[in-house]
């Protein structure tokens, strides 16, 4: 739902959104800082082919992102576009890693006495419906995708 902070991190250089109440290179060491509100990662991403992408500091969660290929752009298709996918990502604010284990655990078991409080908890992330860990749908995603200018 992108309302956390985040940055891509290519090693020697981190793309986020600047924090007024730290100085410049202090949230990431000293390192080279780039804007994400004037920074577009493409050519960085050509350049050292992977970086780490982290959502929300403190479930912290890290992706590790792979430039593996550059296509063709087909004329006349909105980029980006994703290609392909699986599973619903978790829903926000549940705890990273061990807060998403606890989370599938009890929507696994109709018995807790957690389990509608946790549904109905992640109807936020979820449109209204019932939280399905393996959904997935492709059309959603571009949808959201096609958003991005």
């Amino acid at each position: 739902m992108d309302y956390h902070l985040f940055d891509f991190h290519f090693g020697d250089v981190a793309v986020h959104i600047p924090d007024p109440e730290y100085a410049p290179g202090e949230l990431h060491g000293g390192i080279k800082e780039l804007n994400a509100k004037r920074t577009k990662i493409d050519d960085l991403l050509v350049e050292r082919r992977k970086c780490i992408y982290t959502y929300d500091f403190g479930d912290n969660w890290e992706h590790e992102v792979v430039l593996e290929e550059i296509l063709p752009a087909e004329e006349g298709r909105h980029y980006p576009v994703c290609i392909a996918g699986a599973r619903h990502r978790p829903p926000e604010d549940v705890g990273g890693v061990p807060g998403y284990e606890e989370f599938l655990k009890v929507i696994g078991d109709p018995q807790h006495p957690e389990y509608n409080n946790y549904l109905v908890w992640a109807e936020k992330d979820t449109g209204g419906r019932k939280f399905d860990p393996e959904y997935f749908y492709i059309n959603e995603v571009n949808r959201a995708l096609a958003k991005i200018k």
